[in-house]
């Protein structure tokens, strides 16, 4: 996190503010939201179909040890497939709306239309990169479930501690990566490549320290489920009434949604202005206290030069 409290909470105003201005960004993780609804849907639906008409269901229920090689391996080619599909409009409409952000900075506009003409524009690229997200989480995954089907407890820990790592690492070095995609039109192996030498060069590991819009708007979001909750837990214990829990769940998801779409567009909006500092020192949108504080400069000491 921020160094202090405070350094967190201006960043996040800082962000609110710029994105009050720019309403129309919140269109691009909405349409991503839809995306990734309407994906998860047909792939849901094509695994029922699947294992109701093939008995899969009957035979994973009686014993899950019993998969063959051949089940294992459609199971691994729909997990990339997923895994693609939902990386392609992630990536495609963060493209979208990193463009928007970046054309608003050149004082041109930043219309819903024109971020997603540009990211029509390197539509390869973006397939490219999320082929490659899609084959890391496959074998994240992968090495997850090894460490669980081994029985053991020590070595279910430590595969998902080493997952988790390396699964850490891969967003550190790739944090930079659309916005670098976007500004330079580069390819993904190239964009990966800039992105991790940006942050080497300009803030280096502390980077994970001090990114904390996503810390406070889970703060927020367990604050709001408290605030909703709790009345709602009371009226149900009372009435008995499951229309008032219904209505609950659904008033605290929709709240959730909406702020996950907030999130969404001020983490893009961030990360631009990120990369602007990051290649040309310029500070933008930000105050440059705010922004500055985002960065600390890797210390010189034993290991250092």
């Amino acid at each position: 996190m921020f160094r202090t409290w405070n350094q967190s909470w201006e960043l996040v105003k800082a962000s609110w503010g710029i994105l009050q201005k720019n309403r129309q960004l919140l269109a691009f993780p909405f349409l991503s939201l839809i995306g990734a609804v309407i994906i998860t849907g047909i792939f849901g639906a094509g695994l029922l179909v699947y294992g109701v008409t093939t008995g899969s269901f009957n035979q994973l229920s009686q014993d899950p040890s019993t998969t063959t090689p051949a089940q294992r391996a459609i199971g691994i080619v729909v997990l990339f497939l997923y895994y693609l599909a939902m990386a392609i409009v992630t990536i495609y409409t963060n493209a979208a709306l990193t463009s928007a952000v970046f054309r608003g900075l050149a004082g041109q506009s930043a219309t819903v239309g024109d971020g997603f003409a540009a990211a029509n524009a390197r539509l390869g690229k973006i397939v490219g990169f999320a082929a490659i997200t899609a084959t890391v989480g496959v074998l994240l995954s992968l090495v997850r479930n090894a460490g669980s089907r081994e029985g053991n407890g020590i070595g279910a820990i430590i595969t998902s501690l080493v997952a988790g790592l390396v699964g850490l690492a891969w967003n550190i070095a790739t944090f930079l990566v659309i916005p670098v995609l976007v500004a330079e039109n580069i390819g993904p192996i190239e964009s990966i490549k800039r992105s991790a030498g940006m942050l080497q060069q300009t803030w280096g590991r502390q980077i994970v320290g001090n990114f904390s819009i996503g810390g406070i708007f889970g703060l927020l979001t367990l604050g709001i489920g408290v605030v909703i909750g709790l009345p709602t837990y009371a009226l149900f214990s009372a009435t008995h009434s499951f229309i008032i829990l219904v209505a609950g769940i659904a008033l605290f998801a929709v709240v959730a949604v909406l702020l996950s779409l907030i999130q969404g567009a001020m983490n893009s909006i961030f990360r631009a202005s990120l990369y602007r500092f990051a290649s040309s020192g310029q500070v933008v949108y930000y105050p440059q206290g705010v922004l500055q504080g985002a960065f600390t400069a890797r210390p010189s000491g034993a290991f250092g030069r």
